[in-house]
């Protein structure tokens, strides 16, 4: 069962690069514009925050119907880009595969919680993101076979429709666990009510939404910046990219090396380390940047990993409803690379990046305010791996 929890993320990443993998294949076989394919795409994130509403129902009903139904709208959103013929209808497949990933990948990882918390929920995690790196390579790797053999860019759809149903199956399979509702409890508008007055999820909210540029958009500024402001070439430097995810992979390999620290102290660390290697990339002379490169994957990673650990145990019972609010809060982050490229447009790429370093800084000081935030609790204890309500 925890194997095939672990998958989660796998065929999450594998899936969904397909839309952005295939969008000029799609945009002339069925003669949309260019504005067309981008509204395809960024349907998705509408239906990611639709897909909340599974998060919280997970608090309260069968995980397993849950995960089983999004992997199989997941697969059904694939068959539909596999078959679609108009707009309208690859604009549905966007939609649904947004509200798809979010209900199997929220609702299973609170599964998850409910088999293993403490140091070993971060390892799983971590172990969970290390296959999402996985799942990001086969997704081109099948683009690339259907290609070779000749086939159509809706095979590739289909290929990864039918993987998902076959890991719905696996995991309709496992018993996964129930909510542990009280009948006597709140009722879910409480439940939800409760959770939004929570100082902490806002905190963990503020928190996602700084690191989130630290994800893609600052590898995309730091190439141009390599190239612009560096003048290297093209082809070095895109290794920025190849830096920053090597570094993302090292770091997913530490979690259970640092079992001594709590989730609150790893945040400001990856917060400072992040601040400090994003100064160092723009500081370093050339295509010497590329190393300091690893270090903003590096921390990055890790705390994405440590951050989706403090959302699922900030709240005993209220993991799915947690990440809801969260990944809501999050989404204030889809301004972001606007917001820099306005930055950079009025003062400069080199000036811009510095952006990039008041975001991890704010990030640390922040987590700071969550150590007290947690430490305040009446549930507190000393000890207690990420600082969460003991369970």
């Amino acid at each position: 069962m925890v194997a095939a929890l672990l998958l989660l993320r796998f065929f999450d990443e594998l899936a969904a690069f397909l839309p952005a993998g295939t969008l000029e294949s799609f945009r002339d076989d069925l003669d949309l514009s260019y504005a067309q394919a981008g509204t395809v795409l960024a349907a998705i994130g509408p239906g990611a925050l639709a897909g909340n509403a599974a998060a919280i129902a997970a608090d309260f009903t069968s995980r397993r119907v849950i995960v089983v139904a999004g992997a199989l709208a997941y697969a059904a959103s694939m068959f539909t880009f596999a078959l679609g013929d108009s707009f309208l209808a690859m604009l549905a497949g966007g939609f649904a595969l947004g509200a798809a990933s979010t209900a199997m990948v929220d609702a299973g990882e609170v599964a998850l919680t409910d088999v293993a918390d403490g140091d070993r929920l971060r390892v799983l995690l971590a172990r969970g993101n290390l296959l999402a790196y996985v799942g990001d390579f086969l997704g081109p790797a099948i683009l690339i076979g259907v290609s070779a053999v000749g086939w159509s860019w809706r095979s590739a759809f289909a290929v990864a429709g039918g993987l998902l149903v076959a890991y719905a199956i696996v995991l309709a399979a496992h018993p996964l666990p129930r909510a542990a509702r009280d009948e006597e409890g709140p009722s879910a508008r409480a439940h939800v009510a409760a959770v939004l007055r929570d100082p902490l999820v806002w905190v963990l909210g503020g928190l996602s939404v700084l690191i989130s540029p630290l994800d893609e958009t600052v590898v995309g500024f730091g190439i141009a910046y390599l190239e612009e402001d560096s003048g290297l070439a093209a082809s070095v430097a895109t290794m920025a990219a190849v830096a920053a995810t090597t570094g993302g992979i090292l770091a997913l390999l530490l979690p259970s090396r640092l079992a001594r620290f709590d989730d609150d102290q790893l945040l400001v660390a990856c917060g400072t380390t992040a601040a400090a290697s994003v100064a160092l990339f723009v500081v370093l002379p050339g295509a010497s940047a590329l190393v300091a490169m690893l270090g903003v994957g590096a921390a990055t990673a890790l705390a994405w990993v440590v951050m989706q650990h403090r959302i699922l145990t900030a709240r005993p019972g209220a993991a799915g409803t947690t990440k809801a609010v969260v990944s809501t809060i999050d989404a204030i982050a889809l301004a972001a690379p606007v917001a820099i490229g306005s930055a950079v447009d009025a003062w400069g790429l080199r000036r811009g990046m510095l952006l990039f370093v008041a975001m991890p800084i704010a990030f640390a000081l922040l987590a700071v305010v969550g150590i007290h935030l947690s430490r305040a609790r009446p549930l507190y204890r000393e000890g207690d791996a990420g600082g969460q309500n003991p369970h």
